[in-house]
């Protein structure tokens, strides 16, 4: 199998075997007739709706949190998205599902015919209990809203689904009911060819300082080091091909460090996002992550604010991400 691996060398395979805990955890509308979502009455129409701090302060901003009890919270949050779409000259659409006799939505726009090999973009916005939720997973969000505005009006040769996901976080993380398994299955059903997907999740937590960095084995550390400055991205073994065709264009937007991992999607931790339900569809699809519990100390708490995020770099790993999207999409 193949395994961490810097943009340079590559990591021991026996070291990679034991870098299994990484991730974090915790269109197509399933619908006939999705929902054109309309503009928020008196939202902004300025270029900071679609900035990667303001997305963030504003996701974060909602009370009570945005979990799977706080219904009006989580509309909230899609409206927000779905006004950073149509500032980026997108049509958001809403895909409506019900689960235990609630009605939840996906936000999603897309680049391109509809008519074409598609490759799915997607950040979860729901947040685990009562927190507010600034890497996990605003930060996602903010990036995939980032994305929207330097790919819309661009030309590619495949279509671009960019999807905000909802009930990621428990209890629905694994089960059916989770926003991506919703939207991965009518993708299936509508027998739609999706090239890759990529899963954005938590991108905007990072340290110099050592030790900052943890693994669960300690070849790893020694191969890496312990500092806690670079972004993952993390797929099965048989994507192989496409994580290296994602590390190299990543790698070369700026100055982030780019690991990749390929495993076993049995192995703990590297199924822990919305990418697992479109391997349980059948598609090709990865993580990008800043590796959530083993490097942020505010995972899952009340105190993962905005004031604990690196902007600089969460904005390095945007454009990371974007041009790996070009690149996977075929474009120059």
């Amino acid at each position: 199998m193949r395994g961490w691996r810097r943009t340079r060398p590559a990591a021991n395979a026996a070291v990679a075997l034991a870098a299994l805990l990484l991730g974090c955890q915790t269109g197509v509308p399933s619908s006939a007739n999705p929902t054109v979502l309309a503009p928020t009455a008196g939202a902004p129409r300025t270029p900071a709706v679609a900035s990667i701090e303001a997305m963030v302060a504003a996701l974060t901003a909602i009370e009570p949190a945005r979990n799977a009890e706080n219904l009006a919270s989580l509309d909230r949050a899609a409206a927000l998205i779905g006004d950073a779409f149509t500032t980026a000259g997108l049509q958001p659409r809403a895909q409506v599902f019900e689960v235990n006799g609630r009605r939840y939505r996906n936000v999603t726009a897309l680049i391109g015919r509809g008519d074409r090999p598609r490759m799915v973009v997607g950040a979860h916005y729901d947040v685990a209990g009562d927190q507010p939720g600034a890497d996990d997973n605003a930060s996602g969000v903010a990036v995939l809203v980032h994305v929207a505005g330097r790919l819309a009006g661009r030309t590619l040769p495949v279509d671009i689904e960019l999807v905000a996901f909802t009930l990621e976080e428990p209890p629905f993380f694994s089960s059916a009911d989770m926003g991506s398994a919703r939207h991965a299955a009518a993708l299936a059903a509508a027998d739609v060819e999706v090239v890759a997907m990529l899963s954005l999740e938590m991108l905007g937590f990072y340290s110099d300082a050592p030790d900052s960095q943890r693994y669960p084995e300690p070849r790893l550390a020694e191969r890496f080091g312990t500092r806690g400055d670079f972004l993952a991205v993390v797929g099965r073994v048989q994507d192989g091909a496409l994580l290296r065709q994602l590390e190299a264009a990543m790698a070369a937007a700026g100055p982030l460090p780019i690991h990749v991992l390929a495993a076993p999607p049995g192995m703990q931790g590297v199924d822990y996002s919305d990418h697992r339900s479109y391997w349980q569809a059948g598609f090709v699809a990865v993580m990008v992550t800043d590796t959530a519990f083993l490097r942020n100390p505010n995972y899952h708490r009340a105190a993962d604010t905005a004031a604990t995020l690196d902007f600089t770099r969460l904005r390095q790993a945007a454009d990371a991400v974007h041009d790996g999207i070009v690149a996977l999409a075929g474009g120059a």
